[in-house]
């Protein structure tokens, strides 16, 4: 199965207006498939103790400085899967800094900064959309079935 999905979780709760182009609450709700197929500008769902925010223009994820703003001192993992595009890529934040990002686009590193992650370390996979799924739950406990079955809230610049 093919993937098209990017976005941020930030540990805890966040309020979406702070989002780039502060965008206000649509009272619509979507799941992932839908957010990425119409695309809405931002959906957010709390999943577990983290706000998960489907970003489908890329707005957020991997903007340093808009992810530390939303989640300051608190853990952040950026993440994009495009299977078509084949990138793949994660951006880990933690204590208000950027810890670690890889990126890769057909096959090709494209963007690295920080040191190779324990929890990185452990997966023996090439990077894909599997070892996005598996970076997430590594670092914020979070299987990619709880973030994919959410209903998200539409929120519209």
């Amino acid at each position: 199965m093919g993937w098209t999905a990017n976005g941020l979780l930030v540990e805890g709760t966040i309020d979406a207006a702070r989002l780039p182009g502060h965008p206000g609450d649509s009272g619509e709700t979507v799941d992932l498939a839908q957010a990425f197929s119409r695309p809405v500008d931002y959906a957010v769902a709390e999943v577990d103790g983290w706000t998960s925010i489907l970003d489908p223009h890329i707005l957020v994820t991997f903007d340093d400085d808009a992810v530390l703003a939303l989640s300051g001192t608190r853990r952040a993992l950026a993440y994009a899967a495009h299977s078509v595009s084949d990138t793949y890529g994660f951006g880990w934040y933690s204590g208000g800094q950027p810890i670690r990002r890889i990126i890769y686009s057909a096959g090709e590193l494209a963007d690295e900064t920080g040191g190779v992650l324990p929890d990185e370390a452990r997966l023996e996979a090439d990077i894909d959309e599997d070892f996005i799924f598996d970076i997430i739950a590594n670092l914020t406990g979070l299987g990619w079935g709880k973030i994919a079955d959410a209903t998200y809230r539409v929120w519209t610049a």
